[in-house]
């Protein structure tokens, strides 16, 4: 008998994975790619609007590894009990505005779902480490590829339905995502899955031929590690200034909104084919030689949304997301997983979200003062060399790592 039909389960979960990472897509092409819209739509200031995304930014930073912590010292807490919690949450809070016409109550709920949003990105991340340990072989390019595909087609759907018919069409499709979060993660059996001792190589997993082995030499939150958080850091304020900024970047070669739109969507659909297929790549070229190229990726990124002196050039810095944000956003939980213990790859995957949403919030406040300050070009400037930093801690990070472990 298979060793996985011994304890009553499946060879794969990749498909609760892709279904999972879909639904996160459809939550936030519904809910969080029409914040603005829905804010405005009943009152909301343009201040309003910011003091949402950077609390929610802020809370997220204590609130993941607290999550972690609870998730790694509680016997009778894991991270699909925790995924099903916040879904509720979320239901819960979408229920909610869809109800209500008070805007304060409105803006407290989509800042429990900006950070709901958050923290599944850790959860989720833990979770493909949970199974990774016992053996099952997760494909998690793939699934994080089926959550930008699912945003790509979600957002514009609902634009048709809220053009159509209502604002509320946004929360109803939140709902429906956060329901299927719900369902789906209930369909992974993970107290059965971590009863499995925990396992590093897999010899044959069609044949369940598992060397069951916990690898002692795993440094976990070691100096390189901080130095690694320290580079997320520094290259996700670089992003959040082309993220948050890419309208008036756009003003100053020509364009407008609609040429805005166009360079993000340049960037979602070209960052399908690295997550596909980095499990091929990384065949040929380790998780830490990815992540050192992803990070002089986005100094490289940085450097052409300087010189672009056009539409068309902007577009072109844009579609570099598929060598910077893409490769770091898998490569990094595959390094990680693999850098932890079982019983701290919770924590570690909850550091990395943490470090990230701490260099978006430092990156979404000092970009506004810096252009307000100076100009567009002179925030560019900084962002490269925020990306250049990023970069060097990211190579320092990671070039001795195979030595160390």
């Amino acid at each position: 008998m298979h060793k996985y039909e011994e304890y009553g389960l499946k060879k794969s979960y990749n498909v609760e994975n892709i279904l999972l990472q879909s639904s996160v897509g459809m939550i936030a092409g519904a809910l969080m790619a029409f914040i603005a819209s829905y804010l405005v739509h009943f009152g909301a200031t343009s201040w309003m609007i910011g003091m949402v995304s950077a609390l929610a930014s802020f809370l997220v930073i204590f609130l993941s590894p607290i999550f972690a912590r609870w998730n790694e010292t509680s016997d009778a807490v894991n991270s699909v009990k925790q995924v099903k919690l916040v879904s509720i949450i979320g239901i819960i809070s979408a229920i909610i505005l869809y109800f209500t016409q008070s805007l304060w109550l409105i803006l407290v709920c989509y800042t429990m779902i900006a950070i709901i949003m958050s923290l599944i990105i850790s959860l989720l991340n833990t979770l493909t480490g949970e199974l990774t340990y016992r053996g099952f072989k997760v494909n998690f390019g793939i699934a994080r590829a089926a959550n930008a595909f699912v945003f790509a087609v979600t957002t514009p759907i609902v634009g048709y339905f809220v053009a159509a018919w209502s604002i509320e069409a946004t929360v109803i499709v939140g709902i429906l995502g956060f329901l299927m979060m719900f369902i789906i993660a209930g369909l992974i059996p993970i107290e059965r899955i971590q009863s499995m001792p925990v396992v590093t190589v897999i010899n044959d997993p069609d044949e369940g031929n598992v060397t069951v082995t916990e690898h002692a030499q795993k440094t976990g939150f070691d100096r390189n590690f901080k130095f690694f958080l320290l580079a997320v850091v520094f290259l996700f304020i670089s992003q959040q200034y082309i993220n948050t900024y890419m309208l008036q970047m756009m003003q100053d070669v020509g364009g407008g909104t609609s040429e805005m739109s166009i360079a993000f969507s340049i960037g979602a659909w070209t960052e399908l084919p690295i997550m596909i297929f980095y499990e091929r790549i990384n065949k040929k070229f380790s998780d830490e030689s990815m992540l050192i190229f992803s990070g002089w990726s986005f100094f490289v990124k940085a450097l052409v949304t300087i010189f672009a002196a056009s539409v068309l050039q902007m577009y072109w810095a844009n579609s570099l997301q598929f060598f910077a944000f893409t490769i770091y956003i898998t490569g990094s939980v595959y390094y990680i997983n693999k850098k932890f213990p079982s019983a701290q790859v919770a924590t570690g995957q909850a550091s990395a979200v943490s470090a990230m949403t701490a260099g978006m919030v430092i990156g979404s406040l000092s970009g506004g003062l810096l252009i307000d300050l100076f100009s567009v070009n002179i925030m560019q400037i900084v962002g490269a060399v925020s990306s250049l930093l990023g970069a060097i801690f990211m190579t320092i990070a990671l070039k001795d790592y195979k030595k160390e472990i």
